[in-house]
């Protein structure tokens, strides 16, 4: 396997945490006394990835303060603004990008299966993929409200940030496989990448 990069986004306030988020971003939500982070760096570092780009904006410092010095992983971090959608913050590290990399959601956890992501990354050659609970029993966050269509090659063929769509047949759990000459890194403005 040739990926040793994951890249997690870290930026958001919140909102649906507070008061906790008012002093503490999101990803720093303490479960059972440890900062929420902790287990998404755990799981990364479980899987052989030596290198952790995080994408920082709200309360930036308090997660910087915390693993600036982390020992064996080599961890970086990119300052964006709270109001930076999750595409621009991506776009923003272009540069700073390996070849292919893995792209998490700082508040979503499922266990890194990461061979068999990798596996099905090379299968379908696509430059992107994303790992999708299939949600049929209803036993996600919001009930049977799933957000994506994935059709029967296993294909996402439709993301519904507003889980309108009474298609949909998953619930995407916000990792991503990307091929970096997949970005376009000429795109302007504050875009999202779930769209």
């Amino acid at each position: 396997m040739i990926l040793n990069q994951a890249v997690i986004l870290a930026g958001g306030r919140g909102e649906r945490l507070r008061p906790l988020t008012d002093w503490i971003p999101k990803p720093m939500a303490p479960i059972n006394g440890i900062p929420f982070l902790d287990y998404l760096i755990h799981s990364i570092v479980h899987t052989g990835i030596e290198n952790i780009l995080i994408l920082l904006g709200y309360k930036a410092d308090s997660i910087i303060d915390r693993y600036k010095y982390m020992r064996n992983i080599i961890i970086e971090f990119s300052y964006g603004t709270e109001q930076d959608q999750t595409g621009r913050r991506v776009l923003n590290v272009y540069d700073q990008l390996d070849d292919h990399f893995l792209l998490m959601y700082g508040d979503n956890y499922w266990p890194i299966e990461l061979k068999k992501m990798w596996s099905n990354y090379q299968r379908l050659n696509a430059g992107i993929t994303t790992t999708v609970f299939s949600n049929q029993e209803g036993t996600g966050e919001y009930g049977f409200g799933n957000n994506v269509v994935v059709n029967d090659n296993n294909y996402v063929i439709q993301y519904d940030k507003k889980r309108e769509t009474d298609a949909a047949n998953g619930v995407d759990i916000g990792y991503f496989l990307i091929a970096k000459e997949f970005l376009d890194s000429k795109i302007l403005g504050n875009v999202s990448f779930e769209v």
